[in-house]
């Protein structure tokens, strides 16, 4: 009786292991993805910068001057 009760407790340690695993790779999966979408959007900005400090001839801008 004694050994199939620790036979169970391994069992569900086993699972609860399995299940924290699967929380901790969606997690980095989910932070992994936030860090590639705030570097696309910080490179956007960088390069909007730069275009609207250094205009060239024939470049249109439309601002909005709106308080």
């Amino acid at each position: 009786m004694n050994n199939n009760m620790l036979k169970q407790q391994k069992l569900i340690n086993i699972d609860n292991l399995s299940i924290l695993l699967f929380k901790i790779l969606i997690l980095l999966v989910v932070v992994c993805f936030g860090y590639r979408e705030y570097k696309v959007y910080k490179e956007d900005e960088n390069q909007t910068l730069i275009n609207v400090l250094a205009p060239k001839i024939n470049d249109i801008y439309f601002l909005d001057f709106r308080f």
